[in-house]
């Protein structure tokens, strides 16, 4: 998709030619403006590949922006656009070597026209700079991310020997798990024994081509000369079972593959990738190698219903994370049946639902499960990865792992994290609970968490804030010492924890529901502490 900068002083004229240029999908305005050192400025900035602009502008016309182009040799295509059928014009235009003249007013069809052989120029020029090899790969990268029309993709395919020939069409992404790529090298070298048995999948009537895209992941693009739908489902099923094999084979890893729905115009390859990104991120088990999108019926569901089951779900996965218990795969399985719901009904919705339970979950293991060295921490690593995130099936195979890694360390250390948690924080409120200077930060003093981490789990496991807790320790000594003892109550307020006599008393009254004097009272007519 070639990246333009419009340069005319009509402001409505300029946003007329940006609206029509935007609504193609097939170019990207990345820069306007009102004169020619505006313009400069934006192409020395944005880098684009196209300079649109008026002949006649303020401060620097097009044809002095082409010459300080020129001059500078920044590398960009330029059109000009005039109101003037003037050959002086034209001819001072070609000798600074611009690509071409149009004359107002003109009509979308015209500009296209004009676009389009530029575009066709720039990805000619791209690929004869490359092996073959990387030709084909490039060529197929821009079909899946670009808006190609029919003639281009028809130029490119025979130009650099791609067999598509067919009626129908396919794109998927394939995975596998624990295939996790930081560079374009390391990527190519993971799916090389996938990427060599494409050749040897390809039968009489279908064609495929296996390729990289940008962000790590693995590509196939199948075509299908046969007229049955059934058929050609059935062989591209066939191709992925035997992929799948090699993989395991060769790597000890399945591959699966989430594809879009046949369709019968490479011009729809872009639309046909999304389709096949929305599979993996809508489901989260594969029962077989390869899912179709939307091949199964969506439920009737409403969003109020899933979204209770969801929180009800993730509340017990938390709980039983906390408390290091087995039985939270259970829960996990449950959140993920209640995500892949709930992107039937709104995607976005769904990621980020699945974001703040990913980061939950992560904050409350990553201090059991160890530094980045680990294999705990896969999760944190994926929370990273902003290609593949969203996925569900990607999430809850890194999550199960996780969860796996951390039960494994809370069992080799015999006592929980939370156990310990909590230990330690009941033992400094024991301790220093008198002292009227005494908070939560000192009650979680000791411990090699965040503050936030540790009042999370402590509440999570005592049903009460730290906070509460210290207040319910000094209350309790408070009651003992007024229920058994003679001493002062001035006295009993500042062991207690507090500075004076007068907050001791309201804060007593608020718990207790009564007065020290009363509460002393009444104990010693009951003669038993009072409870209330």
């Amino acid at each position: 998709m070639i990246r333009i900068v419009v340069a005319d002083d009509e402001v409505e004229i300029r946003r007329l030619v940006i609206n029509n240029l935007n609504k193609t999908g097939k170019y990207t305005v990345v820069g306007e403006a009102g004169n020619g050192e505006e313009a400069l400025r934006e192409i020395i900035r944005k880098k684009p590949d196209v300079l649109l602009a008026d002949i006649c502008m303020p401060k620097m016309n097009g044809l002095a922006l082409t010459a300080e182009l020129v001059q500078r040799g920044i590398p960009i295509r330029v059109v000009i656009v005039s109101g003037y059928d003037d050959f002086s014009y034209a001819k001072k235009a070609i000798a600074y070597g611009v690509d071409d003249y149009l004359l107002k007013p003109f009509l979308p069809a015209e500009l296209y026209a004009v676009l389009d052989k530029i575009s066709a120029s720039i990805a000619e020029r791209q690929y004869q700079s490359l092996d073959k090899a990387s030709a084909r790969q490039k060529f197929l990268q821009d079909l899946t991310f670009d808006t190609m029309d029919a003639a281009h993709i028809k130029d490119g395919l025979v130009s650099l020997g791609i067999n598509l020939t067919g009626y129908y069409f396919v794109f998927g992404i394939c995975r596998t798990y624990g295939m996790k790529a930081t560079t374009k090298t390391e990527a190519e070298k993971q799916w090389s024994s996938v990427h060599k048995w494409i050749p040897l999948i390809a039968e009489s009537d279908v064609h495929c081509q296996g390729f990289f895209l940008p962000n790590g992941q693995y590509a196939l693009l199948c075509s299908y000369e046969g007229t049955k739908m059934e058929d050609f489902t059935f062989h591209v099923e066939h191709a992925i079972s035997f992929l799948s094999r090699r993989m395991e084979k060769e790597n000890d890893r399945k591959l699966w593959c989430g594809f879009s729905t046949l369709y019968t115009s490479l011009t729809k390859t872009a639309l046909a990738k999304e389709q096949a990104e929305k599979v993996w991120k809508r489901y989260y088990h594969f029962t077989k190698y390869c899912r179709f999108y939307g091949e199964d019926s969506v439920e009737n569901v409403k969003m109020d219903n899933i979204q209770e089951k969801l929180q009800m779900a993730i509340a017990s996965v938390t709980q039983h994370l906390i408390g290091a218990d087995p039985t939270v795969f259970e829960g996990i399985e449950v959140v993920f049946k209640e995500l892949s719901a709930l992107a039937n009904v709104d995607m976005n919705s769904m990621q980020l639902q699945l974001t703040a339970f990913l980061l939950q979950a992560s904050s409350l293991m990553h201090g059991a499960i160890g530094g980045k060295e680990s294999q705990g921490a896969y999760l944190l690593d994926y929370l990273q990865q902003g290609d593949a995130f969203g996925s569900l099936y990607e999430a809850h195979e890194i999550l199960c792992l996780s969860v796996r890694q951390y039960l494994d360390a809370q069992r080799m250390g015999k006592r929980t994290t939370s156990d310990i948690i909590v230990s330690v924080v009941k033992k400094n409120v024991d301790t220093g609970y008198s002292d009227p200077d005494f908070d939560v930060g000192k009650a979680v003093a000791g411990l090699d968490f965040s503050e936030s981490y540790i009042r999370h789990v402590f509440k999570l496991r005592e049903g009460k804030s730290v906070k509460d807790f210290i207040l319910q320790r000094r209350m309790g000594e408070a009651k003992t010492m007024l229920a058994e003892s003679d001493e002062k109550i001035q006295n009993i307020a500042i062991r207690s924890g507090f500075h004076d006599q007068c907050y001791f008393s309201r804060v007593f009254a608020d718990f207790f529901h009564c007065s020290p004097t009363e509460f002393r009272e009444t104990s010693k007519r009951n003669k038993k502490p009072f409870s209330p």
